[in-house]
């Protein structure tokens, strides 16, 4: 019977089964560590594609000679990452990409403040001035039509914080799936809390309508550049509202 959970191009092909793992005995770290090294070996040796089984618990006890225990923890470990589906009821299957780690790792950052909001700009600049360039030539009429309604949320939103960050965050998540890079699709949306707090901050630093309504301007011409199929003048526009968010955001400091 189909696996309803399956992605489409596991549907297609049948899913490759999993021969006897070697036993590494001589590798450094935990058991745990020597399962978990075993297994993504085992995953990239055999190229196994996003829904190809993994062996059950007890196969993976067996074949290495080590207590069930450590290999569920060692399941458990992989699963937090994304790297293996885990469900109850059937087997474990190799997991699609997700952004489930960065999200971890940027929600640590912030809530440890080990980085600052101009950290943030940082990273997130470096991501959004490519993915601009690429959503002018990549994108599609529905992303331009949800960029705009975006724009839209933010014009109606004001000063309202929760309204104005969503409807930025849905922006920059737009432009970043509109440049059909995988990786940045991920980055951008794992970004979001991070995106969230860095929103915040710049609107604080926004002292009246007028400043406001010129950010909103810039984010407006930046759509009308995705749409015109101008990655130039898209990149242009996007370095431009960065330099003048941090330029906000340091007045707000000082």
């Amino acid at each position: 019977m189909t696996d309803p959970t399956a992605s489409p191009a596991t549907r297609r092909a049948p899913t490759r089964q999993v021969t006897r793992l070697p036993n590494s005995r001589a590798a450094k770290g935990t058991t745990v560590d020597r399962v978990v090294q075993v297994l993504v070996d085992h995953i990239r040796r055999h190229s196994l594609p996003p829904g190809s089984r993994l062996p059950s618990e007890l196969q993976m006890s067996r074949d290495l000679d080590v207590s069930r225990g450590a290999v569920r923890e060692a399941y458990r470990s992989l699963g937090q990452t994304g790297l293996v589906d885990i469900a109850n009821g059937r087997a474990p299957r190799v997991g699609l990409i997700s952004n489930r780690a960065l999200l971890q790792l940027v929600q640590h950052a912030l809530w440890t403040q080990q980085v600052s909001s101009e950290d943030i700009l940082d990273l997130r600049s470096a991501i959004d001035e490519r993915a601009a360039e690429l959503a002018a030539t990549r994108r599609t009429a529905d992303d331009v039509t949800a960029l705009r309604r975006s724009v839209t949320a933010m014009t109606k939103a004001g000063f309202r914080v929760a309204a104005y960050v969503k409807a930025d965050i849905a922006f920059h998540e737009t432009i970043g799936r509109a440049s059909g890079n995988l990786l940045i699709t991920l980055v951008s949306s794992g970004l979001r809390q991070a995106m969230g707090t860095s929103i915040r901050t710049s609107l604080a630093a926004r002292r009246s309508a007028a400043e406001l309504e010129d950010v909103v301007r810039r984010h407006s011409q930046i759509v009308d550049a995705i749409a015109a199929r101008q990655p130039a003048a898209a990149r242009r526009l996007m370095v431009r509202h960065y330099d003048e968010a941090r330029d906000a955001v340091r007045r707000l400091e000082i």
